[in-house]
């Protein structure tokens, strides 16, 4: 590959990893043919030399200082093409650890915002159903002590009270019943939180 046609080979300034690899597969093949094209004329040049005319020798040298020059040309540009196809990696590389990092912030701050400005509210909401449940429990234990103080023949007919039954997927496609919004529920500790109020304990 002559000079010219070396030098349209070039990947643009700004190119991308996949196309400074391509100009690099260019260069490495370019760099062959030179090289397979010195080797025959290495291989022919004493018998050029011996019994070739001036004219045939002085071409057959020619032809050689340019398959040896091509030979360098291709070598270097194919050094210079696998440095900044390494930096470009490299910079790559960086970039797609930059982008997670600025995600994650960013991800990150929407977090600290729900944190701080939504989930209080909704915490405190979560937590009132809990005391719900808990009183209905509560309620559930006191109607069976009354129910127990009664003689015999007085519990028939009178209505029971169970707790809450909520439908819960539990595995895959099974649902099972479980009995109130505690089994479903898991709020932080109190303990030492400045924001234990969000929290209250719950009786089970």
């Amino acid at each position: 590959m002559n000079l010219k046609n070396l030098l349209a080979s070039r990947p643009k300034s700004q190119a991308t990893a996949a196309e400074l690899a391509e100009a690099l597969g260019r260069a490495e093949a370019a760099l062959s043919d030179a090289t397979n094209r010195a080797d025959a004329l290495i291989a022919a040049r004493g018998a050029t030399l011996l019994d070739g005319t001036p004219a045939e020798a002085e071409r057959a040298e020619s032809a050689l200082a340019e398959a040896r020059s091509d030979c360098e040309r291709a070598a270097a540009l194919g050094g210079a093409i696998r440095q900044r196809l390494a930096e470009t990696e490299k910079r790559d590389r960086r970039a797609k650890v930059d982008a997670i990092v600025a995600e994650a912030h960013a991800t990150e701050r929407r977090f600290l915002d729900f944190a701080r400005n939504e989930y209080p509210a909704l915490a405190r909401k979560i937590a009132a159903g809990l005391l719900l449940e808990a009183e209905v429990h509560r309620l559930q234990q006191t109607l069976v002590t009354a129910y127990g103080a009664l003689p015999r023949g007085e519990i028939d007919g009178l209505p029971s009270l169970n707790p809450p039954r909520i439908m819960s997927a539990a595995g895959r496609g099974t649902a099972v019943q479980a009995h109130g919004l505690g089994a479903f529920v898991s709020l932080p500790a109190a303990d030492g939180d400045e924001q234990a109020g969000h929290w209250p304990s719950v009786a089970r």
